[in-house]
């Protein structure tokens, strides 16, 4: 191969990479072009513009429950699961698609037919967009209408039973009996101490039973059946 063919290859290399750099500029000075037309085009006409941002606008929308899981994590972390996961803004969002007030919340806090309760996600000047509502479905009921207190009493029996189960293949004697009513007493003044439990004193927020003749009858002894009482007073949330 002569000196002046590699030459030429040369010289053929040096133009090709100079029109491959030619075509990228008119690529990208044509995709700017569009890009530029284009956005003139969605702002300044009179329909186009206007479906854009109607498009753009109920695109944006998101439902509420991730937000919410949200909410429950952030609340169990920083106070507890006694406390209702309400009164508690959101972040990194423009505001509620529909807007409520206290007249339209009024009907949807409290349905005295199905207790179905809506929990509302309402924005407040100064304040942001709040969680305003921490009720249940069965908002008739006296026990169960509040979020807080139902999943403190699922959190309750859960831990319980999950921890009483080292005893299972105990004695269902008076000694096992005391252990387990002691765990549960510890474990209950423990969340009394945190406020999650009503009471000045432990022995006002809760007690706890267990044994032969208050919680068993001889044939639950016989039988193996281990059974605790608990009773217990949670806080109950002010108007929500």
């Amino acid at each position: 191969m002569n000196a002046r063919f590699i030459q030429m290859l040369a010289d053929l290399d040096s133009i090709m990479k100079g029109m491959n750099n030619f075509i990228n500029k008119m690529l990208t000075s044509a995709q700017t072009y569009v890009s530029v037309a284009q956005d003139i085009v969605y702002t300044n006409h009179p329909v186009i513009s206007k479906i854009v941002n109607a498009l753009i606008k109920d695109l944006t929308k998101i439902p509420p429950s991730g937000a919410i899981v949200g909410v429950y994590s952030r609340v169990d972390g920083t106070r507890g699961v006694w406390k209702a996961p309400a009164n508690v803004s959101l972040n990194s969002l423009v505001g509620p698609s529909v807007i409520i007030d206290d007249l339209i919340q009024e009907d949807l806090n409290i349905d005295t037919t199905a207790g179905k309760s809506i929990n509302a996600i309402r924005s407040f000047t100064g304040k942001g967009t709040l969680v305003w509502g921490a009720r249940t479905l069965d908002g008739n009921s006296n026990e169960w209408r509040y979020i807080s207190v139902r999943r403190l009493f699922i959190m309750v029996e859960e831990s319980c039973k999950k921890a009483s189960a080292q005893f299972v293949f105990e004695p269902n004697d008076a000694n096992t009996w005391i252990k387990v009513r002691a765990m549960i007493e510890n474990y209950l003044s423990n969340l009394w101490r945190q406020g999650a439990l009503a009471g000045a004193k432990p022995e006002h927020a809760f007690f706890v039973k267990c044994g032969l003749g208050s919680t068993m009858t001889a044939v639950d002894v016989l039988e193996g059946r281990l059974i605790v009482e608990i009773e217990w007073q949670p806080y109950v949330p002010l108007s929500l």
